[in-house]
């Protein structure tokens, strides 16, 4: 099944008619009120886990990927079951320290995020099951819905309300969602 999260933009080739197509408002999938009417995508990402009947595994598109070819499952999975994860080259070489900074000369905020997010990892994963973080690429993100649910539901309850409620556009102070999620699949799926 096919779910559209969007603040209530339906393309108008999208066929609603057939049954496995659905558009969700990204208001219903929010917590409360507060965390409504947001323009941060990392806000809406980190709820998507709440939209009804979403399978265990699911796969994020971002508006703005293209399909131009079959995908068979071994592009999003392995043989395992587990994500196929896209890196780039870059580490992820940073924590509060160069947020702070971030916040202070202002600019860079996908990257502080990037970094808030590497420190946010730093505090739950052991130091001898850390993987080394490499950037992840800009690709569709494979997902579980129990791993997002207790990360914002348990690990990092008041973070994550706090970005949501406070960061109607993106910020520094971000959760970026395939940073942490990937982290504790991979690097302590057992503190979840």
């Amino acid at each position: 099944r096919i779910s559209v999260v969007s603040n209530g933009h339906v393309p108008s080739w999208m066929d609603l008619s057939n049954p496995r197509m659905r558009v969700i408002h990204q208001d219903a999938i929010a917590l409360d009120e507060q965390e409504r009417f947001t323009f941060n995508t990392n806000s809406i990402e980190q709820n998507l886990w709440r939209i009804p009947s979403l399978s265990h595994q699911f796969i994020q598109f971002n508006d703005d990927y293209f399909v131009m070819r079959d995908c068979p499952p071994s592009t999003f999975f392995n043989e395992h079951g587990g994500p196929v994860l896209l890196y780039e080259n870059g580490v992820v070489n940073g924590g509060m320290k160069q947020v702070k900074k971030f916040l202070k000369d202002g600019g860079k905020v996908w990257v502080a995020g990037v970094f808030h997010t590497h420190a946010l990892i730093q505090t739950l994963v052991p130091r001898d099951k850390r993987l080394f973080w490499k950037y992840i690429k800009h690709a569709p993100f494979t997902y579980c819905k129990s791993y997002l649910q207790a990360l914002q539901t348990r690990a990092f309850p008041g973070v994550y309300h706090r970005a949501a409620r406070h960061n109607r556009f993106r910020n520094h102070l971000d959760v970026l969602t395939p940073f942490i999620h990937h982290a504790f699949a991979f690097g302590s799926p057992d503190i979840l």
